[in-house]
Order: structure tokens, then C-alpha cells, then sequence
């Protein structure tokens, strides 16, 4: 599962947060494609410690302690507490608006691909 951070407008980093987390975020730098900046998150093999809440920020080079407002939240229900946690639910809006941040959700495998989410402008 990937995490997708994207903004029509433009970021040269994007830093992806998780409710209640103790550790900080996780910061990449953006990239430029098909008229948006982006940065994908890594998240793979899902675990139960992937449940929660995710929020995107997005922040500029000249200025990187200066962060944009947050992106809606995702949250994310990991149910089965196996060795084989699936990725049951994703709660959040599928709509969004330039220039705005927007999540999506790349499940890899037979799982397909889905997107959820929006940010502010």
C-alpha cells in the first residue's frame, strides 16, 4: 500500500503525519508530474499498526519549517490481527478541488487501487 501526497499547487516537500504518533513525520521530497507535485509513502506490508489517521502538510524550501494547512484526514481500519492484516476500510471524502491536496490510496496486488480524500486549498 502507497500513500499518495499530491498538490495542484506546489511543494517541494510533503510531510505525511499519523494521529497520536509519537515518532515525526514522515518527510519526501515532491515530484512533478502530470500538472501536480506528489510524493508517494511507502507503507507496505500493511500491519495493525498502520490503523489511524493520516493527515498530508505540504512545505516550501525557502521557508520548510513552514507547513501548509493539513490535508482532510484518512483513516485507515486495518481489521485481523494475524499475520495477514487486511486493509478494510478507508474513511474520508473522494473529492477535491485545484489547488488542493489530495490523498490517494495505491493497493498493490490483487486488492486493486482506490483513492480517498481531500485537502484544503
Amino acid at each position: 500500500m502507497t500513500l499518495l501526497c499530491q498538490s495542484w499547487g506546489q511543494f517541494d516537500t510533503f510531510l505525511l503525519t499519523k494521529e497520536g504518533a509519537a515518532h515525526p513525520p514522515l518527510r519526501l521530497r515532491s515530484m512533478y508530474g502530470a500538472h501536480k507535485y506528489q510524493a508517494e509513502f511507502p507503507m507496505s506490508p500493511v500491519t495493525s499498526a498502520h490503523a489511524g489517521t493520516y493527515r498530508c502538510y505540504g512545505s516550501l524550501s525557502s521557508d520548510p519549517y513552514l507547513l501548509s494547512h493539513p490535508s482532510e484526514p484518512l483513516e485507515l481500519v486495518v481489521s485481523g490481527g494475524g499475520l495477514d492484516p487486511v486493509l478494510s476500510e478507508l474513511k474520508g471524502s473522494a473529492q477535491a478541488l485545484p489547488p488542493a491536496e489530495l490523498w490517494t490510496l495505491r493497493k498493490e496486488g490483487s486488492e486493486g487501487r482506490g483513492s480517498a480524500g481531500e485537502g484544503p486549498a
